[in-house]
């Protein structure tokens, strides 16, 4: 069993800031169309809290904790666990790698599933090496049941 638990913290707006000031602006159209619709200010600020939710990922930091009985990712409002013994699927793609209570892909995945975004390459808790530590974490709860 690891003594530390191996964490880690991403912040997607500051490895691509090019996206931000079209994200702005898409926002302040959706914004103007919803005045121009509505003519009020609660459909206009409830459009923006909504966008806002939608790309908190991107705007806010990202925490990870991998420890010896579980995965944990904690944003903006967000807090999302999986137990080890719960994760019947590994699946590495370009955002990170997928935690998933499912044997086989679902649509289910993105709700009951944990995405893992690794740091950049060659920091601590890049993609080879969560791998590796997961692999270990995996196989310790296979071996503790």
């Amino acid at each position: 069993m690891s003594e530390v638990p191996l964490q880690w913290r991403v912040h997607l707006l500051m490895r691509s800031r090019q996206s931000l000031p079209l994200l702005l602006l898409t926002l302040l159209f959706a914004d103007v169309c919803v005045w121009f619709i509505f003519g009020a200010w609660m459909p206009v600020l409830a459009a923006t809290l909504l966008l806002l939710g939608s790309v908190r990922d991107y705007l806010f930091p990202l925490s990870y904790t991998l420890d010896d009985e579980k995965a944990t990712a904690t944003g903006f409002l967000t807090h999302a666990t999986i137990r080890w013994s719960e994760v019947k699927r590994v699946a590495v793609g370009k955002p990170g790698i997928l935690l998933s209570p499912y044997a086989e892909p679902s649509r289910l995945d993105s709700f009951r599933g944990i995405l893992l975004r690794p740091a950049p390459v060659g920091l601590p808790c890049d993609r080879a090496t969560l791998l590796v530590e997961i692999a270990k974490l995996r196989e310790q709860a296979k071996d503790a049941e």
